[in-house]
């Protein structure tokens, strides 16, 4: 082997390992909880939600635990 295809197979193997790395790292973000409409509603009458904010039907927020959630609301 001669020393071009050492250099390439060394980048190559290089490049890899960050792609690997880049997606570890990325899959161990926390996921929002999926709430339907009326668990939020429930969340809400129980006193259990901390903050929301609503964009057209997405309905994003934390519940008291810090814990955070998504729903959407009726058209």
């Amino acid at each position: 082997m001669n020393q071009l295809s050492r250099n390439l197979a060394l980048w190559l193997v290089l490049g890899l390992m960050v792609l690997l790395l880049f997606n570890i790292f990325q899959g161990q973000q926390p996921k929002d909880q999926e709430l339907s409409y009326s668990q939020l509603i429930s969340a809400v009458s129980d006193g259990r939600v901390d903050a929301v904010t609503v964009q057209g039907n997405k309905i994003k927020g934390t519940l008291d635990g810090g814990k955070r959630f998504s729903s959407y609301g009726p058209q």
